[in-house]
């Protein structure tokens, strides 16, 4: 079976009238991969202005690339939109590392700094999640870092994050290959009130293992969270199907399957 055969694209004429053509979604080839590439120029002059705008932190020379940049098993998720001179505008973007060993993640590596002497209790809680240490072991946990929208497109800010999770859900699928549980699978990463306030808004479900409660400023307060995504993406796309915010997950994870089904 082809690759592009395995996944189901949307059939309906209702889901084909929802997919928004001018939107695409593609891996951002990395430094290491293609050196100057334009477009993940891009999303790291977007990346360095959403840390010092949103987080206040300087970047070195200017640029936010770390080891996942040029790290083999790290992907990027980028959503793009076609403007009228026909180039694409870039929108957002995820940043997804598939794990090993909990404590190679970047995601970890700021738990033990943010929570320094509650670093063992923050493990425990989160290996006590139900089936996330076995997926652990058997590589289906996604250490998620950098995920953002460009803010120079801020009146779809939202719908862009919205399509970056279904995009990168889109894209897991595929790297997991054919499975007797599709979405069987996790993410963990840290952020803040800001971000936990918008996956309660557009009713997400999300497991919150532990929160910095030493943060006196309650929207920069660091949590590290996981999103099962089994039952995470059974609630959006057949619990409450019909909730717009939910229309565009679905139709970013399926329009993702099939534009990513050879290149990821």
């Amino acid at each position: 079976m082809k690759a592009e055969e395995k996944f189901n694209a949307p059939t309906s004429a209702e889901d084909c009238e929802r997919i928004d053509r001018d939107v695409s979604y593609q891996l951002i080839a990395k430094p290491n991969d293609d050196p100057g590439n334009p477009l993940f120029q891009e999303y790291d002059a977007t990346r360095v202005k959403w840390v010092q705008d949103i987080y206040k932190w300087l970047p070195p020379f200017h640029t936010d690339v770390d080891e996942l940049d040029v790290d083999g098993a790290t992907k990027i998720v980028g959503v793009t939109r076609e403007v009228d001179s026909g180039e694409e505008a870039f929108l957002g973007a995820m940043r997804l590392t598939p794990l090993e060993n909990l404590d190679d993640s970047l995601s970890w590596s700021m738990v033990e700094i943010i929570f320094q002497e509650r670093t063992s209790e923050v493990r425990e809680a989160l290996l006590s999640i139900e089936g996330f240490d076995e997926a652990l072991r058997e590589g289906k946990v996604y250490d998620i870092t950098r995920a953002f929208p460009n803010l120079e497109h801020s009146k779809e800010a939202e719908e862009t994050l919205l399509r970056m999770f279904g995009a990168s859900k889109g894209y897991c699928d595929i790297a997991q290959g054919e499975s007797e549980l599709p979405g069987d699978y996790y993410w963990v990463f840290t952020l803040n009130n800001t971000l936990k306030a918008f996956l309660e808004k557009h009713d997400i479900p999300f497991i919150e293992v532990a929160e910095d409660e030493d943060d006196p400023n309650e929207w920069t307060r660091a949590k590290i969270m996981v999103v099962d995504m089994l039952n995470s993406y059974h609630h959006v796309s057949e619990i409450t199907p019909d909730d717009p915010s939910h229309q565009i997950i679905v139709d970013a994870t399926n329009q993702a399957k099939e534009q990513l089904a050879t290149s990821a």
